[in-house]
């Protein structure tokens, strides 16, 4: 699946006609590589985040998400995660991340905080996105079998600070104002 993002209506509809650049996201704190032609996806994830600074510990590097029924939680945060996730609402991460798709697909809505739009980003399996911490988004439930997403979790930081925030939770946090400011939307 080729990396695809554009520029939401007021009723979350996708607007094709209105496709976002990388380089958007990039200037956003968004990154998306896409790794599906490599031959080891995850060997290239690893040395990237590496790159970008992220420590390579057991707490903080690779750790296995899988949103399928029934697949199990191997911790009380990913279990939370889930659990906001699935509830379709506005979220941010208390640390600065980077998740890489195994299989199945994500579709991430993202605040454009200087357009003052939401963005759509489809993602499949091989591509790597970071989501900065304080950054807003929602990742829209998908239940088909063949496309809930399974990969690896990347932090910069340890596990027990990568809670995710409900939006009231974020916009009081000084992450938040971190990151507004990291992209001049203050």
């Amino acid at each position: 699946m080729p990396f695809r993002a554009y520029v939401l209506r007021e009723d979350l509809s996708v607007d094709t006609s209105r496709p976002v650049a990388l380089e958007t996201l990039d200037a956003l704190g968004w990154k998306i590589v896409s790794f599906a032609n490599i031959q080891d996806a995850e060997e290239a994830a690893k040395k990237m985040t590496q790159d970008h600074g992220f420590p390579l510990t057991p707490e903080s590097f690779g750790i296995p998400f899988d949103f399928r029924l029934g697949a199990p939680d191997l911790s009380p945060i990913i279990h939370a995660n889930k659990i906001i996730l699935g509830q379709n609402k506005l979220f941010g991460v208390g640390l600065d991340s980077f998740g890489l798709l195994r299989s199945g697909t994500i579709f991430c809505d993202i605040e454009d905080v200087v357009s003052k739009n939401w963005i759509r980003v489809d993602l499949g399996p091989g591509q790597l996105f970071r989501i900065p911490a304080g950054a807003k988004c929602r990742m829209p439930w998908n239940n088909k079998p063949d496309e809930v997403p399974v990969g690896l979790w990347f932090l910069n930081g340890d596990l027990s600070d990568a809670k995710a925030m409900e939006e009231k939770e974020l916009d009081a946090s000084p992450l938040r104002r971190a990151y507004l400011s990291g992209v001049k939307a203050i």
